[in-house]
């Protein structure tokens, strides 16, 4: 009697590369959703019910975090959905589930390059120009932000900012961030120094 073939997606995942050509960042997706995907297959065909669901999804967010190709994503499942019609949501789910961990991902990293001290100009007597356009507009990023810069400010000795950008929100924040910390904020006020007033 000829050995059952295996799953398609059971196997080794260090061997995915030499096998099905995928990438080593894939091999190493396919290893951080094993045992999701196992729990998956064992529900094969089993009704689709909301915790199914949440499982596909879970497996497509740790692919996303894992750093998978778009392309493991979407093929992932389609070896159940040949065994098993029914299953089209749970694919459906996954991708969906992968896309937006990426999309959330994306802004993160945006949100970032904005952070002290990248967002800031060193003028002179402890004053600093800061570019207040961080890429979102949720609150609670916001206030993360603008506490970070507000705190880097104040360790560098700042005593007043002079806010730009195009993002009021941001400049909301970070204006009562550096209240908080005592860091004046507004136009800054010139200082002429008149040769004849030494």
């Amino acid at each position: 009697m000829s050995a059952r073939a295996p799953h398609p997606l059971r196997g080794n995942p260090s061997e995915a590369p030499a096998a099905l050509g995928v990438t080593a960042a894939d091999a190493r997706a396919l290893a951080a959703t094993a045992s999701l995907r196992e729990r998956l297959l064992g529900l094969e065909e089993s009704p689709l019910d909301k915790d199914t669901l949440l499982l596909a999804s879970m497996v497509g967010r740790v692919l996303a975090q894992a750093g998978a190709s778009p392309t493991l994503a979407a093929t992932l499942l389609d070896p159940v959905v040949a065994r098993w019609p029914a299953a089209g949501p749970l694919r459906a789910a996954l991708f969906e589930s992968y896309t937006a961990a990426r999309t959330e991902h994306a802004a993160r990293e945006a949100t970032a390059a904005w952070r002290y001290p990248n967002c800031v100009v060193p003028l002179d007597d402890g004053a600093f120009a800061v570019c207040a356009s961080v890429p979102t507009d949720d609150p609670e990023e916001l206030a993360d932000w603008a506490d970070g810069v507000a705190a880097g400010l104040a360790r560098a000795g700042a005593r007043h900012v002079v806010l730009a950008g195009a993002t009021e929100a941001a400049r909301t924040a970070l204006r009562d961030a550096l209240e908080l910390v005592g860091v004046s904020t507004g136009p800054r006020r010139l200082h002429l120094r008149l040769p004849w007033g030494r």
